[in-house]
């Protein structure tokens, strides 16, 4: 609230968003400082998952969780000598991380409890019962969230969870981890990182730190336990990818003898290398979606404030880019600008605390309403029609069609259009029982 009001809501938006990376990777570092005592030079090779494909996605929340949880995770660390401190503050500070988002109090507890049990099994006079039964003992204060996570999900009942074990999908989408602008150049980055990762598995080079390399193999079986959806949420098992690689990268223990001293002090540099070209690359592609993004949002100025809006966004058949278009949820920002109602938010049963009342009832109410496919590939002429004649028009004011080509775009009675060009169109919804008109002045292009 402070940021919203002295930068205004969307900047502040925006200004959060962009500190998450770096956020992260202060966290990560932290932790691997706190693990080993000093920042490994594998700690480097994290850096392009600061940016990894759940946070290009929009996982906002979710990112800021996980960020969150590695910072927890240092102070775990320097605290295990004060057992009752530790306790008393983790508490909190695991409900704190579970407000954020759930995932990232499951991202603190895997941490923590590759990080005990590697700690317990290094008790050489501990039994192994002792060495399991530890950890769980040490991790408790953690546990605490999940008596009221039971309860939260009493009202997700109506949230699917589908999508088990589809162990060729999960290990393609291990190289999307770093998605981003250019193909070539992101899977290259996973496959340096997986390169690393083998390195240190490679016996007589290098060897694996347990305490960060038991949280790497507890990620791998939540990776694969997790189905793709999980009450109602998409790419669950996907997202853990990210927080696999950065715990398996910071497992590496490279080389400290006189003959492989050259290895260790290439790689961070040819991971720093790496990541500079990601940012430069970043950099101009996310210049190109500003001027796209300017464009695409000019209809908002023609809305006045507080109006009712369905928008309806095209999803051509052909096989999905490499690179995003990112424009599915754009037309949100007139919640923002205009305070208006868009059927763009995403709600799932029991998975919020607001929930959008307009519309109720009606396949308009939130996304995935404003999607537009075309499955069969005819063309999404007929489909959008459909689709049109299924607004409940007394409960909005205007209709947005966004990315559709002209070819596409209805000419039903009742839609008056008020703003157009060669990707969006805009209508004022106005009584079916009048004759067509359309508008006039520059606000129609031409």
């Amino acid at each position: 609230m402070p940021l919203a009001w002295s930068f205004g809501l969307e900047r502040a938006v925006w200004l959060v968003a962009a500190l998450l990376p770096p956020l992260m990777i202060w966290g990560v570092f932290r932790a691997a400082k706190a693990v080993y005592g000093e920042v490994p030079p594998t700690a480097i090779a994290t850096l392009p998952f600061a940016l990894a494909y759940p946070y290009q996605y929009g996982m906002v929340n979710f990112w800021l969780a996980g960020a969150l949880s590695f910072h927890a995770f240092a102070w775990w660390v320097r605290l295990q000598d004060r057992n009752v401190l530790r306790s008393v503050l983790f508490v909190p500070i695991g409900f704190a991380i579970w407000v954020c988002h759930v995932y990232g109090w499951a991202i603190l507890g895997i941490l923590v409890e590759g990080y005990e049990v590697s700690r317990a099994f290094r008790d050489r006079d501990a039994g192994y019962v002792r060495a399991l039964a530890t950890p769980v003992v040490r991790s408790s204060p953690l546990i605490a969230v999940m008596v009221v996570l039971v309860f939260s999900r009493t009202g997700n009942l109506g949230a699917e969870t589908v999508g088990w074990f589809r162990i060729l999908w999960k290990l393609e989408n291990g190289f999307h981890t770093l998605q981003d602008q250019w193909m070539p150049l992101d899977i290259a980055s996973v496959v340096a990182a997986l390169g690393l990762i083998a390195f240190g598995l490679y016996k007589g080079r290098a060897g694996m730190d347990s305490r960060f390399g038991m949280a790497a193999m507890l990620f791998a079986v939540a990776l694969v336990v997790i189905p793709y959806q999980l009450f109602g949420s998409g790419y669950a098992d996907a997202r853990i990818f990210p927080f696999l690689f950065i715990a398996a990268i910071l497992s590496v223990r490279l080389p400290v003898d006189f003959a492989c001293a050259r290895v260790t002090r290439i790689v961070p540099i040819a991971f720093a290398l790496l990541f500079a070209l990601r940012m430069m690359v970043s950099a101009v592609g996310y210049l190109e979606y500003q001027t796209a993004y300017s464009r695409h949002l000019l209809p908002v100025s023609h809305i006045e404030r507080g109006a009712r809006i369905a928008v309806l966004v095209g999803i051509p058949c052909l096989p999905a880019n490499w690179r995003m278009s990112r424009i599915e949820h754009l037309p949100s920002l007139a919640l923002v600008r205009r305070d208006a109602f868009i059927n763009t938010q995403w709600s799932i049963p029991g998975g919020q605390l607001l929930h959008a009342e307009h519309a109720a009832g009606t396949t308009f109410n939130g996304d995935p309403a404003q999607y537009v496919t075309d499955p069969e590939c005819t063309g999404l002429g007929p489909v959008l029609a459909k689709r049109i004649a299924q607004l409940p028009r007394c409960d909005f004011d205007y209709l947005w069609l966004f990315h559709f080509a002209p070819q596409s775009r209805p000419r039903h009675s009742g839609l008056v259009p008020i703003y157009r060009d060669e990707a969006t169109i805009l209508y004022r919804l106005m009584d079916e029982n009048k004759p067509l008109k359309e508008a006039t002045g520059s606000a129609l292009g031409s």
